[in-house]
Order: C-alpha cells, then structure tokens, then sequence
C-alpha cells in the first residue's frame, strides 16, 4: 500500500484531553513507523474546519491489516470510535473507517475529511 492519510479526532472529555490525546497518538504512530518517515499536522476545531481538534498523519509502506491495526490501538489509548482513513490518490469519496465502534460514523463521508497539505 502507498501513502494513507488517518484523521484522527482528539476529543475527550475534559478541555485538556485532546491535548493528551494528540501526545499519545503522535507517540504510537512514531512507535509502528520507526524507519518510514511520519508527517502529522494538527487541524484545530473551527466554525468552519472539524468539530473537534484532529491530528491529520499521513504514513508509508504500510499495509492494509497494519494500518486497520495502528487505528485501532491508537482509538484504545485515545477512547475513539474509529479513525478515517483514504489512500493517498483514491477517487473523492473512497476511504474508511477503522476502530472499535465505526458503525456510528459509517459511511466514510468526504466533505468531513481532512486532506494531507
């Protein structure tokens, strides 16, 4: 697999959580990539962007089974539902959901994606 972009949202429930949670995600995607580089930017929430801060990263040379394994240990750490995720390239629309719960987001919807820049 070539690139993938996760979006990664940090909401938690306390005002400082999202903070903690950008620092234990950031941490387990350094961790799984040791010898890949890793790009993260943090998309903080607006009236116009996300609903909540979103740590945008986007990894290479993983497969399909590690990235779906990564999302879901980084939702354990971080009491997410599922993270999005597309392939860098795939046509608007295409991506998915991975994580312990995402039939609460499903179906993966573009206009809420956080492209890499």
């Amino acid at each position: 697999m070539g690139a993938v972009i996760l979006n990664i949202g940090l909401a938690g429930p306390t005002a400082v959580s999202w903070q903690l949670n950008m620092g234990i995600a950031a941490r387990i995607l350094l961790r799984a990539s040791p010898y890949v580089p890793v790009g993260m930017f943090l998309e903080p929430k607006s009236e116009s962007g996300p609903a909540e801060p979103t740590l945008v990263a986007r990894l290479e040379n993983h497969t399909g089974i590690q990235v779906a394994r990564l999302c879901f240990d980084i939702c354990e750490h971080t009491s997410q539902d599922c993270i999005a995720v597309k392939a860098e390239g795939t046509p608007f629309g295409v991506g998915a959901l991975f994580g312990p719960r995402p039939e609460q987001w499903l179906p993966f919807n573009e206009a809420f994606f956080i492209n890499w820049r």
